[in-house]
């Protein structure tokens, strides 16, 4: 089974810090073919606004993908930022609706709108912690 995980700009900014879970699970997804790890660009540009440097690094981890904002993914993601929701939070729900796909992040209650978005924080990334 393919693991298909999406990590939001706050989980980048910490992988970007050594966060353990998220160093592991980039080891991990190198040496897996069952983890593919996922970057929003929208998630991507607005960690480079916090912490510049980090879009150079996320393109050059060839564990990272970064899911474009592509035609199909701005049609998905308009209507979300019409409602207000801010353009991370709109592109990640987008990134990680498929089924199968889990989220990454340091806020998890940015996503509770979305009940079948598995956001997890990676200090606690099991559902019963």
């Amino acid at each position: 089974m393919k693991y298909h995980i999406v990590l939001d700009d706050t989980a980048l900014v910490a992988l970007h810090q050594a966060h353990p879970f998220l160093n592991g699970l980039l080891v991990e997804a190198s040496r897996s073919d069952e983890i593919e790890l996922h970057v929003p660009a929208g998630c991507l540009t607005h960690a480079e606004t916090e912490r510049p440097g980090i879009a150079s690094f996320a393109l050059e981890e060839p564990w990272l993908t970064v899911d474009p904002l592509d035609g199909e993914a701005s049609a998905a993601v308009a209507p979300l930022l019409a409602k207000g929701f801010p353009l991370t939070v709109a592109h990640a729900v987008h990134a990680a609706t498929p089924a199968m796909h889990g989220l990454i992040t340091l806020a998890p209650e940015r996503y509770e709108a979305w009940p079948a978005v598995q956001a997890r924080h990676p200090d606690r990334p099991h559902p019963s912690e």
